[in-house]
């Protein structure tokens, strides 16, 4: 993990806890492959919106995992919404995870002792679901196939109105259509003149002419490997974070790192 990486929402803060997941990459592979912790079709797991259940944007929430029969299952997740502001499209937030890993700002005030190595990492975005698809897979060019191997959603029966919301068409909305829809989308988005992007992805633009209408979802789920207390040399607010997990019984490791 490379700590003192600028990612999209910045670099890590001396004092806090950061929930961090980079799973080991083998020596000739450029990337993790992360492909089977995307969610498709991206999942809506509340009625009317993500304040049903009581999570704000950009904000973090730990909630019981519920089996389909309705069932309790004792085993509690981090639900976590990915700021638009620092990750405008969920492609910038997943490129980035599968060259460096994840690593999210987790408030003091999150009950970590229901948190255990069970637990799973949700990421909501924003702009997870187009509420209308038809017109990508009627212009489609595909960039990725996908994840889970759908075959609706790479071969949809548009004549007879039989397609479905594949996760891989985020990749093919990047901003509205200019003169083309080939892009290589420089990340991070927001950088003074004289900063570098940290990586560049292929991506596309959304078919031209078209209107699209965002929902937010589910779109990924990782692990929790681990906890990071970043050292601070000058307030020492690093001993508190410490304290608080060391006292709440989690199960998840922990260690303090210089940044």
């Amino acid at each position: 993990m490379n700590k003192g990486l600028n990612r999209g929402c910045g670099t890590r803060k001396a004092g806090a806890i950061y929930a961090v997941s980079d799973q080991v990459k083998h020596e000739e592979e450029d990337f993790l492959d992360l492909s089977f912790m995307l969610v498709c079709p991206p999942w809506i797991p509340w009625e009317e919106s993500v304040h049903d259940i009581g999570l704000s944007a950009r904000g973090m929430l730990v909630r019981e995992r519920i089996n389909p029969d309705g069932t309790r299952t004792g085993i509690w997740d981090l639900w976590d919404w990915i700021g638009e502001a620092y990750y405008p499209y969920f492609p910038d937030f997943y490129e980035e995870a599968i060259r460096f890993g994840t690593s999210r700002l987790i408030p003091s005030t999150i009950p970590f002792k229901l948190l255990s190595e069970d637990s799973r990492h949700l990421f909501i975005h924003p702009k997870a679901i187009i509420d209308e698809p038809k017109p990508f897979y009627v212009d489609r060019m595909p960039i990725r196939t996908c994840p889970h191997g759908i075959g609706l959603h790479d071969h949809p029966i548009l004549e007879h109105n039989i397609y479905d919301h594949c996760v891989s068409l985020l990749w093919e909305s990047i901003g509205e259509y200019k003169t083309r829809r080939e892009i290589l989308r420089e990340f991070p988005v927001h950088l003074d003149k004289d900063q570098t992007p940290t990586f560049s992805y292929k991506a596309l633009t959304c078919p031209e002419g078209a209107k699209v209408e965002w929902r937010p979802a589910v779109v990924m789920w990782d692990y929790i490997e681990r906890f990071e207390i970043v050292e601070d040399d000058i307030d020492k607010k690093h001993e508190r974070a410490l304290g608080l997990i060391d006292n709440s019984g989690t199960n998840i490791p922990y260690m303090l790192v210089t940044e």
